[in-house]
């Protein structure tokens, strides 16, 4: 606009002029001067109709002639006119001149600005395709934050679970405490029924001993009743003798009957005081005898009462130790569903820490493109006012992917902490395991004390049924050795029934205690693998 543009030809001789001094004559130095001719031209193509329109219409008619002067005399104003009309052409071109660079420069900003206006369109529609991604990611993230919810529950849930197996695992721990205490006491109470059975064995030899004694008393008895049966018959031939004499009537035969029944007599109070001092000593020894027998029969009385506390505390042991071997069961099997559960969990915070990562790396990557979005959008906003706007909403929505993306790594932050304090967790399930392991292996030691408790009570027993025996068989010779201790060996025969009882009942509780072991031992090798299972 500021050059100074050169002076154009202003008609047909200077054109020629110009022409002649050698300088080229270009088409747009022509233009100006053709469209004068054409208008000029027309005008006179113009005129000459219109006077032979007007001269045709003044033969017409006389009014039509009127406005045909009047307008000729329009025509000859218009005509005077002519000039200055050519001086604001000219002007006109001038114009059209300057006007021309300036268009130059208005198409080159507007090819500029077409060119921006392209590219912020091309920006819109990333923009576009990029606040889709943004929507779609902040769906994600809703849904991430819900999955993080719904784990934080399971964590607290997995976190009551494994509080509650460890005071389940306290207390099966004080129950075996306790069930080993029993196994002690169990143990000082055979130790005691040893005692006990070593004093029997002492008894029965005792009991032989006086069987052997009976046995000497019984002799001398049958010496007795042998003196008796010799008096008896003297008796029997005095009084035969003496029925004879009688019958002879002779007085030195009578005096010889006296004299010899008194012989006989005398040798009757003779043998009657012996038998009389027999009886009593044998009367005394039976006492004492009858005094050993309650002895032993309260001795007896107070070793079944201990074998059958011996039995009951044996029952209690095994029916302890079976529910301690079933709480240790379903303890292992919730460890184990614990456990799983915990990898379970630990694999879905694995993959919501992955989903937040790549979510995340999403989001950095939106945010660098809506950034370059937004430094291509700034340029453009110059131009035109719509862009501005969208790059307004652009620059928010850039600010918010950026606080997306903070939130979301602290998101993945609090996704890390919990991952590692359900590691932690995991690590107290597995010791909890183990320590369960080492309770099944210590429940596994007390069976096998048990079932030794157990083998050594059958052959207490199986000796204590010998004994009984043997004392059976020492009852039965004592009762048949003295009618006159028949009340000693009623009261033996009885404390033999009542320790038949005792044996049968004992059998019977050994067998139920044989049955229960091999149950307990069955149910503990079938929980010996979880176990292994658990420690690996």
């Amino acid at each position: 606009m500021s050059e100074q543009i050169p002076q154009q030809p202003q008609s047909a001789v200077e054109i020629s002029r110009e022409a002649q001094k050698g300088r080229e004559i270009r088409p747009q130095d022509t233009f100006p001067l053709k469209r004068l001719n054409f208008f000029i031209g027309l005008t006179l193509f113009a005129f000459v109709g219109f006077s032979v329109v007007s001269t045709v219409m003044l033969f017409n008619d006389v009014e039509e002639r009127a406005q045909l002067r009047a307008e000729l005399e329009a025509y000859k104003e218009y005509v005077v006119k002519v000039p200055e009309m050519r001086l604001e052409l000219k002007q006109l071109e001038v114009k059209i001149v300057e006007n021309k660079s300036a268009l130059d420069e208005v198409s080159k900003a507007y090819a500029a600005q077409k060119k921006q206006f392209d590219q912020a369109a091309a920006a819109l529609a990333r923009f576009d395709a990029l606040k889709g991604e943004v929507n779609e990611l902040e769906s994600r993230k809703t849904s991430l934050s819900n999955e993080v919810a719904a784990l934080s529950a399971d964590k607290t849930s997995l976190q009551q679970d494994i509080a509650s197996l460890t005071e389940q695992d306290n207390k099966l721990a004080d129950a075996h405490k306790k069930l080993q205490r029993s196994v002690d006491d169990s143990q000082s109470k055979a130790d005691a029924l040893k005692v006990q059975i070593a004093d029997l064995e002492k008894y029965f030899a005792d009991l032989n001993n006086e069987q052997s004694s009976m046995s000497v008393l019984q002799q001398s008895l049958k010496g007795m009743q042998q003196e008796i049966s010799a008096v008896v018959d003297g008796f029997a031939n005095l009084h035969q003798e003496l029925s004879k004499e009688f019958d002879a009537a002779d007085e030195n035969s009578l005096q010889k009957a006296a004299e010899r029944t008194n012989e006989l007599l005398s040798t009757l109070k003779q043998q009657t005081e012996n038998v009389g001092k027999a009886l009593s000593a044998q009367s005394t020894e039976l006492a004492g005898h009858n005094k050993n027998l309650s002895a032993q029969q309260q001795a007896l009385s107070k070793t079944a009462d201990s074998l059958a506390a011996v039995q009951q505390t044996l029952s209690e042991s095994v029916e302890a130790a079976a529910r301690q071997q079933q709480s240790l069961t379903a303890a292992a099997d919730k460890y184990q569903n614990a456990a799983a559960g915990a990898e379970a969990v630990n694999k879905q915070y694995s993959a919501a820490v992955a989903q937040l990562e790549s979510g995340t790396a999403a989001l950095a990557e939106t945010n660098k493109q809506l950034q370059g979005s937004s430094a291509s959008l700034e340029s453009g906003v110059k131009a035109l006012e719509q862009v501005n706007t969208e790059l307004n909403k652009s620059s928010a929505l850039t600010q918010s992917a950026q606080q997306n993306a903070d939130r979301t790594g602290q998101l993945m932050q609090s996704a890390q902490q919990n991952a590692g304090r359900l590691e932690q967790l995991m690590q107290n399930v597995q010791q909890n395991a183990d320590r369960t392991g080492q309770l099944a292996q210590s429940a596994q030691q007390s069976a096998d004390s048990l079932g030794q408790l157990m083998q050594t009570l059958q052959q207490n027993s199986e000796r204590s049924g010998q004994l009984m025996h043997s004392a059976q068989q020492s009852a039965d010779q004592s009762a048949k050795s003295a009618s006159d201790a028949g009340a000693a060996a009623q009261q033996s025969k009885e404390a033999a029934a009542r320790l038949e009882e005792l044996i049968a009942q004992h059998e019977a509780l050994l067998k139920e205690l044989n049955s229960m072991a091999e149950t307990y031992r069955m149910q503990n090798a079938a929980a010996q693998p979880s176990s292994d299972t658990e420690q690996n």
